[in-house]
C-alpha cells in the first residue's frame, strides 16, 4: 500500500489562530516518520515560511509557477534544516499598484487550474504529502485552496469571537466543497489555556464542549488540542526561530492529527 497521504490545507477564519505554525510542526511530524513532505505558502498576501524555515538556495516561488513564468515543477521545492521536508515558497507582495489591486478574477481562475497541475505533479515525483499553508478567511485564494485539496485543517483559537465568526459560513463552505468531492475536514483548537482551577477548568471544558458539538453538526472532525506554550510564543518573537527547538511544545497533539490522517487514508501508524 502507497504511503502518499495526498494534499492537506491548513486555514483560519481569521489571522493569528496559528495556522502556519500548525501547518509547519505538521509537516516536521510527517518528515519526522519519513513521509517525503512538501510545504507550499500559499498565504499570498501574507507569506511567512521565509522567515519561518529559512531557505537554504535562492530559487523560483509559488507565484512564478502560477503565472507560467515556470513550467517545471521541480525548480520550486526548497531543502530547509529539517531531513525529508521542503519548501515551496511564495514572494512578498509588492507595496504599489499591485498590491493594492491585488489580482483579477481571471488571474484566480488560472491559478486554480495551475495548482492542480503542480498537486498532481508533486506526488507524480514523490511526495507523499503536499501541505498548503492557506490564506486566512474568505477569499478567491483561501477557497482555490481549499478546492484542491482532499484534506483540511481548520486551527481556531478558544475565543467566543473566533468560532463565533466561523460558525456564520463553515457550514455552508464545507457542504459545498463536499459536493464536489470526497473529502475529510477537521478542526484543531490551538493555544488553549491550560487552567489553574477547577473553576476555570469547568468554564473552558463548557466552551469546548458547546463548540465541539456545533464543529460535529457541520461534519467537522475533533483533530486536537494544542495546549498555549509561553516557550513556543517566545521563541518566535527571535529574528531566525528554529522551528526544531519548539516541536515538542507541541508533537503529542501533532503526531495524534497525522496518526487520524493516516488511517482515514488506510495507511498504518507506527
Amino acid at each position: 500500500m502507497s504511503d502518499q497521504i495526498g494534499t492537506l490545507t491548513v486555514y483560519s477564519t481569521r489571522g493569528g489562530n496559528g495556522k502556519t505554525i500548525t501547518s509547519v510542526m505538521l509537516a516536521t511530524a510527517a518528515a519526522k516518520r519519513n513521509l517525503k513532505t512538501v510545504i507550499i505558502d500559499a498565504d499570498l498576501e501574507a507569506p511567512s515560511l521565509m522567515h519561518l524555515l529559512k531557505p537554504v538556495r535562492d530559487g523560483p516561488t509559488w507565484v512564478d509557477f502560477l503565472e507560467e513564468n515556470v513550467s517545471d515543477i521541480r525548480e520550486l521545492p526548497r531543502e530547509c534544516n529539517i531531513p525529508n521536508l521542503d519548501i515551496i515558497y511564495s514572494p512578498l507582495p509588492k507595496v504599489g499598484k499591485n498590491f493594492l489591486g491585488w489580482k483579477t478574477k481571471d488571474w484566480w481562475q488560472q491559478s486554480l487550474k495551475r495548482s492542480m497541475i503542480a498537486e498532481e505533479e508533486l506526488h507524480d515525483i514523490g511526495y507523499d504529502l503536499v501541505v498548503i499553508d492557506n490564506q486566512s478567511g474568505t477569499s478567491l485564494n483561501s477557497v482555490n485552496n481549499m478546492v484542491l485539496a482532499d484534506t483540511s485543517v481548520m486551527v481556531i483559537r478558544p475565543a467566543t469571537y473566533g468560532v463565533g465568526a466561523a460558525e456564520n459560513f463553515i457550514g455552508e463552505m464545507y457542504r459545498v466543497l463536499r459536493d464536489l468531492k470526497p473529502r475529510q475536514d477537521y478542526y484543531m483548537w490551538n493555544q488553549v489555556h491550560v487552567p489553574t482551577d477547577d473553576h476555570e477548568s469547568l468554564i473552558l471544558e463548557n466552551f469546548l464542549n458547546r463548540w465541539d458539538e456545533s464543529m460535529k453538526l457541520h461534519g467537522l472532525l475533533y483533530g486536537g488540542k494544542i495546549n498555549f506554550s509561553t516557550k513556543l510564543n517566545l521563541g518566535l518573537l527571535g529574528e531566525t526561530p528554529n522551528m526544531m527547538d519548539f516541536f515538542e511544545e507541541t508533537r503529542k497533539p501533532i503526531d495524534s492529527l497525522l496518526d487520524k490522517l493516516l488511517q482515514a487514508k488506510g495507511i498504518e501508524t507506527s
